[in-house]
């Protein structure tokens, strides 16, 4: 994401130094986050009893911190599309087409993004995220949470469809291969 926003940062493409950067905030926060849920797990193997924090704690986690942080992003690099797109000032009809083409494209592959984020996170990830504030309080059978373990992978296969239909360099690609 910050390559798309910060596109002339050599910082965030070339240095081995802001490569190391990155990756060990996002170890630091992978973690810092689980910290609460570790220590109510402990908590509950001694036998003492949780509040209501726990389940609170992790429907945050799992689905309104993610899906705000991923709704951020993708509406970080929408806009930043938009900006680059909006920059470029064709001098001849025919670039202007082009550039009309271009910009349509573009809005047209933030469109599918933002349906495949509804469709992986509501869709996939957000009764399993639902379930574990709901198991707390009151106990769910294993077949509830066998159906819902399905429910990521069928929506990560949507979202692999989606993106067959979208790319016709791939969908080409594997025509060729088929025949």
């Amino acid at each position: 994401m910050l390559a798309v926003v910060f596109p002339t940062q050599k910082m965030l493409h070339d240095s081995t130094i802001g490569l190391i950067i990155l990756v060990f905030l996002q170890w630091l926060c992978a973690f810092l986050i689980p910290l609460p849920a570790l220590y109510s797990t402990v908590l509950i193997c001694i036998g003492y009893v949780v509040s209501m924090f726990l389940p609170l704690y992790e429907f945050i986690d799992l689905l309104v911190v993610s899906m705000v942080f991923v709704a951020f992003s993708i509406g970080l690099i929408v806009f930043c599309v938009r900006k680059s797109t909006s920059k470029v000032q064709p001098v001849q009809q025919q670039q202007q087409q082009q550039q009309q083409n271009h910009h349509a494209s573009s809005v047209q592959f933030m469109k599918y993004v933002v349906v495949m984020y509804i469709i992986f996170v509501f869709l996939g990830y957000g009764p399993i995220g639902l379930l574990t504030a709901i198991d707390y309080v009151q106990q769910v059978s294993s077949r509830t949470y066998i159906g819902l373990g399905l429910l990521p992978p069928v929506c990560l296969f949507i979202d692999i469809i989606i993106l067959y239909i979208y790319n016709q360099d791939l969908r080409r690609y594997l025509m060729s291969i088929v025949k």
